[in-house]
């Protein structure tokens, strides 16, 4: 067991590739969570007696119904929905299709196990997790900084005016994500200080206070306010009550002054510009909006929903002109809310089997802190500081499969044992070996073969041509791709050659992946948006038309098709139209910029 330990607790979450793999940040993990669920698969020596210890805490039966049900609606949502090969392989920016819900599933699931079968491991399991936690704050840390040797810096900074704000994604490719898994690392680093011998008690107080300083600095308020809760739920929880001792308030004042030391000083000044930033935004930035237009989207399929990992397509023709005119040029990914993402892609069963999973987890603390472990108070509230984050976040696959980490723990660590058969009796047969073997072979295969997708889609983005390309159609998945970027890629490089029948091969391929991208990008709007650009840059007014009233159809709230729909109507003569359609944009714009509101005011004139 010690290998799904070691991937699911460091390895996944720390690991990023740049320059190896295309998605350095997402690919990875996913590949270590797959083969590490076919490897738990195959351990069929060990799987009876670690089924028979889960299976007589009454926690860890219903822990097994409920993965269960997750991974069967998992899979009919997927077979119902509004595109399927995205909701069985995932998307592009987060890759949480089937396949990896349930290589999560399968290793929260062995790990789970693995502990009943043997307590001691979950002092092996939580050293694990809190040393991935200060490797990786460490990292924020300086990211913060500037100091980052895998990663551009200029990736994760924004600028608002004259000032910079910085976002430290450490390794998990955005703040938000980040920031979460932060926030429950803090109360598993907080589980082993409290419990462990004098080497390890140092490393874990260490890794609370790079964590939670990690936390600051990213900026993420969402995690910020997820351990406050969990700090609260903490004091509730202790049987002891509440001790504040001189020395807490003398270090509590201590950490108080050197936080406004740094916050007033010269390394302080990226934080202040976030905080400005954050004060400047409208009271809960995009999410109160974003939530309601989900609320809508929801509506339209309640029973099933869209379908996994389709919400960044399916939303667009749901947004409101509010939400449009707010962020004019953004397509939302996700509805920032756990519970909003599981309605809208897995309808209302899916809703209630994240509900079921609250139950579980509140379950599981009750069960830990009845059988007097010192570590239920801790990791219920690690687990309460996650459900808090994920009220404002997209769920990810490392804060995600953390907090299964500790739902397992705490199933291992009740100690109301049913008396059950004896394990050694028990063999898993062929009969039985055979779908294990089959499923984790497919776990394998898709571990691969995203690997060496990934890995030629980089080799595509260090050489852009034609052979890499065609060598990155051999190997692509079914579903999500990157035909978007290759096509924009390749339309600049057709620009630099010389030889007019490489020109036309370059551009024949620019074409062909444009086209590829309306079924395998994540945003169809932007997908037809793009491929209309080609056209006119190829003087075909007919496809450009075709494209921007495709792109129109798709994403009725993005202004700009209707701005250069406007523009090419204008040049056909309909000036009636254009001035429609210029207005059109100018209003979903807000008026912000100078181009779109100027074409406007000419059609306009024109047509009056």
């Amino acid at each position: 067991m010690f290998f799904v330990y070691l991937a699911a607790g460091a390895l996944a979450p720390l690991l990023i590739t740049p320059g190896l793999l295309f998605h350095y940040d997402t690919a990875p993990k996913v590949i270590v969570i797959v083969i590490a669920a076919a490897w738990a698969l195959l351990r069929f020596r060990e799987l009876p007696a670690e089924v028979n210890a889960i299976w007589r805490r009454p926690t860890g039966r219903w822990l097994a119904i409920v993965a269960a049900l997750q991974l069967i609606w998992f899979g009919i949502a997927t077979a119902t929905s509004s595109r399927p090969w995205f909701s069985l392989f995932g998307s592009n920016w987060r890759r949480f299709g089937l396949v990896e819900a349930a290589g999560l599933l399968v290793v929260g699931m062995a790990a789970a196990a693995g502990l009943s079968a043997r307590p001691g491991g979950i002092r092996t399991l939580l050293r694990i997790v809190v040393g991935a936690g200060l490797v990786a704050s460490l990292y924020g840390i300086c990211q913060y900084f500037g100091i980052d040797p895998l990663q551009p810096v200029a990736a994760y900074q924004a600028h608002a005016g004259d000032s910079v704000i910085v976002r430290p994604p450490g390794t998990m490719g955005h703040a938000d994500y980040f920031g979460w898994w932060l926030a429950i690392e803090f109360f598993c680093a907080i589980a082993l200080a409290q419990n462990e011998t004098l080497f390890w008690r140092r490393i874990a107080t260490v890794t609370v206070c790079c964590t939670f300083t990690a936390v600051v600095l990213s900026g993420t308020r969402a995690a910020l306010l997820s351990i406050i809760v969990g700090l609260v739920s903490m004091a509730l929880m202790s049987t002891s009550g509440i001790r504040i001792r001189r020395r807490h308030v003398v270090v509590g004042a201590l950490a108080v002054a050197l936080f406004a030391t740094f916050v007033f000083s010269n390394a302080g000044a990226l934080l202040r510009a976030r905080a400005v930033w954050s004060g400047d935004e409208p009271a809960g930035g995009a999410r109160p909006l974003l939530w309601r237009d989900s609320l809508r989207m929801a509506a339209a399929r309640p029973v099933f929903g869209a379908g996994p990992d389709t919400f960044l397509t399916a939303f667009a023709k749901f947004q409101s002109e509010d939400l449009s005119r707010l962020f004019p040029d953004f397509h939302h990914e996700s509805p920032h809310n756990l519970l909003l993402d599981a309605l809208t892609s897995t309808g209302a069963p899916g809703l209630l089997l994240v509900t079921c999973w609250a139950v579980l987890a509140g379950f599981a603390v009750v069960r830990a802190r009845r059988g007097n472990s010192p570590f239920g108070i801790p990791l219920g509230a690690a687990l309460i500081a996650s459900a808090t984050a994920a009220m404002f976040s997209a769920a990810s696959i490392g804060p995600v499969m953390l907090s299964l980490l500790v739902i397992g723990i705490l199933v291992a660590l009740d100690d109301s044992v049913t008396p059950a058969g004896n394990p050694a009796n028990i063999v898993v047969k062929w009969p039985a070996r055979l779908p294990m073997i089959a499923f984790a072979l497919c776990l394998a295969a898709f571990g691969t073969v995203l690997a060496v997708e990934d890995f030629r889609l980089q080799l595509f983005r260090t050489h852009p041509d034609e052979t890499n390309y065609l060598s990155l159609l051999q190997v692509s998945l079914p579903g999500a791709g990157e035909d978007l970027y290759v096509s924009r890629v390749m339309q600049q490089e057709c620009g630099k050659r010389v030889n007019f029948a490489s020109y036309l091969a370059c551009r024949q391929q620019a074409m062909r992946s444009a086209g590829r991208a309306l079924g395998t990008s994540d945003d169809t709007a932007n997908a037809w948006y793009s491929l209309s650009m080609m056209s006119a840059a190829q003087n075909e007014p007919v496809w450009t038309r075709k494209g921007l009233e495709q792109a129109e159809l798709a994403s009725p709230n993005w202004f700009k098709p209707h701005w250069s729909l406007a523009r090419l109507l204008a040049g056909m003569g309909e000036t009636g139209q254009a001035a429609t359609e210029a207005s059109r944009a100018a209003f979903l714009d807000a008026n912000r910029d100078a181009e779109v509101v100027e074409t406007a005011g000419q059609l306009t004139a024109q047509r009056h």
